[in-house]
């Protein structure tokens, strides 16, 4: 299986962060492990994935005020940290086609549900909003961790 053109580009660039907050970041972060054939990626099945060391740590349901400010402070960081890595280009991976791509297969939906009905009655604003963000110039790009959660931070007790 071959990344699309879209995910190559975005691992490439998520295998570049980790590995510039190897050596610049107080925190542990994944770093992937090149296999055998030299990758990051290995195949199983008609899937491909990558590896990394175990990080000790337990995921939380619910923050207290206090872990809260500290991922905070955290993401803070992290964005500090990355912005040396400069302006990025996007690579086509900022892009609305595959939204517009999904709208026209909903657009073939059979109304069944009211749902349905809504979504099919209201499917031509959000196309034309899509195309209106298609149209802005949106500048400069910097990188940003945008998953940064209870559910995506393990926290330890010391």
């Amino acid at each position: 299986m071959l990344f699309r053109s879209w995910k190559r580009h975005r691992l490439a660039l998520e295998i570049k962060v980790l590995n510039h907050l190897k050596d610049r970041f107080p925190y542990e972060t994944p770093q992937p492990i090149k296999g055998a054939n030299k990758s990051y990626f290995t195949n199983i099945g008609d899937r491909k994935a990558w590896v990394y060391p175990f990080i000790e740590g337990k995921r939380k349901e619910r923050l207290t005020k206090s872990e809260f400010q500290e991922l905070a402070s955290i993401t803070a960081l992290y964005h500090k940290t990355v912005a040396s890595l400069g302006d990025q280009k996007d690579n086509g991976f900022f892009s609305f086609d595959w939204l517009s791509r999904k709208y026209n297969v909903l657009r073939k939906v059979k109304p069944r549900k009211i749902e349905d009905r809504l979504m099919l009655g209201n499917i031509d604003f959000y196309q034309d909003i899509i195309a209106r963000l298609k149209q802005l110039n949106y500048g400069k790009r910097i990188l940003i961790h945008r998953d940064i959660a209870e559910s995506n931070a393990l926290f330890r007790d010391d």
